[in-house]
């Protein structure tokens, strides 16, 4: 008896097991869309028509505003600066003394539109009548960093006058600084718009005062806000209708499960045990029932997607490793978080070996091997490391390499490092706090690569922010390099705004720690792959837009309401998500806004839905 129902026994126990890694699936689905659900709908309700103002964020912006406009301190700083850029300085002959008021850039971006003049009670020497422009060039493109638009500066620089041309009857006139060794502001419109500018903000300072800290919403904002909430009862909707499913899969399958439970337990009672020579035994070829139950048994494993043997036998394996220690298993955690991210909300399809990769990364500890993620609708591969040796030899946790092509057909390669640091506040604080572990990734273990690759640590600290920059609900415990923070920070925001920082990822925190997940893979996806330094280029991305809220890639153009002609404007047509492509009016930059809860840029304090620019940090 118990040999001719070996068959039987192997073809019940694989089923059993193949439907309780279905349910654990179903039930781990209808955890999350439950979450989901549930922080959608915390969402929805905190809508308001008035907002709470951050009062310490708003001294600050103050405060920095006030040095903005302080020739003392800013020529101060000016010196230091031109020190630096110029080691051998106090080689240099005397130079002769010009006075510059600055301009923006050309069209092509390698010269600005200045005034000139050699004597302070002279008149400047511009665009005028008879005199279409005057140009600067910098022979040390580093000098141009030196210069503000709308300043006026007296520098003692050497300057020759290249070319001066008739065209059409006016004449314009090309400048190049060559050396420079000393530069101070004398003054400009600049200097007194940043004045003005005080005056105004300290003045709605003091009505918020008045009001207790509380701003209700302008017409704009609210509208902005409507398309925020249309968005959020899409996804409400659609989160909901997946629960509702896994419910009834789940509900469908676990009476089976109880069933071939049972069978197998009076199998068991019979004496019946598994061999290791089976299924490969001549009673099974030859007998037509047991060859149709294990034909069952194969159409149930393609059906479930477990067709791989091996896979179950190493699922299986997993679950029994059992704990291990606190910070392997937080990084272990964080990578399964990131696949979560990429698979579940930016519609990246992992290759049919991923999982087997993965559990053969955890058995044996092989880190050579990479995850790979597609999404042809984006064009974009994404391979994932986990703890590769980069040719420096250092190790991070994770890397994220992004194959993607642009619009126009080129391909470009960008790069991601995230490490993961089991630390508590407490243990931040007493090393040093976050600056002090993104200084030591970035610049010391070389993450960075030559400050070409993005580099964030991920953690568990709920308030590791001790002083935070940004008035979003992120800012106590996330940071995206979205304005300045750090001593170091300074000569670093040229250009490498948004490539270092810290994201909290804490389990604890079920509600919202994807969420923070999904900004960070979603700034870097949107924001971080682009060269966001446009110089007059329109504002829309080089590669293929799609929403940050849902990961679609289908969106449509929505009609401007501005006056900005460089600027586009999408609507998720999915979930109705909004965003807009701008450019900083001040420094040219890229700036994507994302409505309020999506947004990685720094929010203005006094205008909770409008956003700073992370290179000069001006109002967009």
């Amino acid at each position: 008896m118990a040999k001719t129902t070996v068959p039987l026994h192997f073809a019940l126990e694989k089923i059993y097991k193949i439907l309780n890694q279905l349910i654990k699936i179903s039930n781990s689905k209808i955890n999350r869309f439950e979450n989901t659900v549930q922080k959608l709908n915390e969402r929805y309700e905190s809508f308001s028509q008035e907002r709470l103002i951050d009062k310490n964020l708003v001294r600050k912006d103050l405060e920095k505003l006030k040095h903005s406009y302080n020739l003392e301190k800013l020529n101060r700083s000016l010196t230091q600066q031109v020190k630096a850029l110029d080691t051998d300085i106090h080689k240099l002959e005397e130079l002769p003394i010009w006075y510059i008021k600055f301009g923006g850039l050309t069209r092509n971006g390698d010269s600005n539109f200045v005034g000139i003049k050699t004597q302070f009670s002279d008149q400047w020497f511009e665009g005028l009548k008879n005199v279409q422009n005057v140009f600067l060039k910098f022979q040390d493109e580093c000098h141009k960093d030196l210069f503000k638009k709308d300043f006026e500066y007296e520098v003692e620089a050497e300057i020759s006058c290249l070319s001066g041309n008739l065209d059409y009857g006016t004449a314009w006139y090309t400048y190049k600084l060559h050396k420079i060794t000393n530069v101070k502001i004398i003054g400009g419109k600049g200097i007194q718009d940043l004045q003005v500018k005080f005056m105004r903000e300290r003045d709605k300072a003091l009505s918020l005062k008045a009001e207790g800290w509380v701003k209700r919403l302008t017409p704009k904002e609210l509208t902005e806000q409507q398309r925020e909430k249309v968005s959020v009862q899409n996804q409400i909707n659609f989160y909901q209708n997946s629960y509702e499913k896994a419910i009834h899969v789940s509900g469908l399958l676990s009476p089976k499960l109880t069933k071939y439970k049972s069978l197998l337990a009076d199998l068991k009672q019979m004496g019946v045990k598994p061999l290791s020579t089976f299924p490969n035994s001549m009673t099974f070829v030859q007998n037509p029932d047991y060859q149709a139950i294990h034909s069952g048994y194969k159409k149930v494993r393609v059906f479930a997607n477990l067709s791989d043997d091996d896979l179950l036998l190493s699922l299986e394996k997993i679950e029994e490793i059992g704990l291990i220690n606190m910070p392997l298993l937080y990084e272990r955690w964080c990578l399964l978080q990131i696949i979560k991210v990429l698979v579940h909300n930016y519609n990246y399809v992992p290759t049919e070996d991923w999982k087997r990769k993965l559990l053969r990364i955890v058995e044996t500890g092989k880190h050579n091997k990479s995850i790979e993620f597609v999404n042809n609708d984006l064009k974009r591969n994404i391979k994932i490391w986990y703890e590769p040796t980069l040719e420096n030899g250092r190790t991070p946790d994770f890397v994220l390499d992004v194959f993607f092509q642009q619009k126009q057909g080129n391909q470009y390669t960008k790069r991601l490092v995230m490490d993961a640091k089991f630390y508590s506040d407490d243990l931040l604080r007493r090393i040093g706090g976050i600056s002090k572990v993104i200084t030591e990734l970035y610049h010391t273990k070389g993450y960075s690569e030559g400050e070409r690759n993005a580099v964030f640590m991920l953690h568990p600290a709920k308030n590791s922010i001790p002083e935070k920059v940004s008035p979003q609900a992120w800012g106590s415990n996330t940071y995206l390099g979205e304005l300045k923070m750090f001593e170091w920070d300074q000569p670093m925001r040229s250009d490498k705004f948004h490539q270092y920082g810290a994201v909290c990822a804490n389990p604890v925190l079920r509600l919202s720690y994807l969420d923070e997940l999904q900004r960070l893979l979603g700034m870097f996806l949107q924001y971080g792959i682009e060269d966001n330094n446009l110089q007059g280029r329109p504002d829309d991305v080089e590669s293929i837009n799609f929403c940050i809220a849902c990961g679609s890639h289908d969106l449509k153009h929505v009609p401007k309401s501005n006056s900005n002609p460089r600027s586009s404007w999408y609507e998720c047509n999915n979930c109705k998500h909004f965003a807009t492509y701008n450019h900083c009016h001040r420094c040219d930059t890229r700036l994507i806004k994302n409505g309020d809860y999506w947004s990685y840029h720094s929010q203005m304090p006094m205008e909770p839905l409008n956003i700073k620019c992370p290179k000069c940090e001006s109002l967009v």
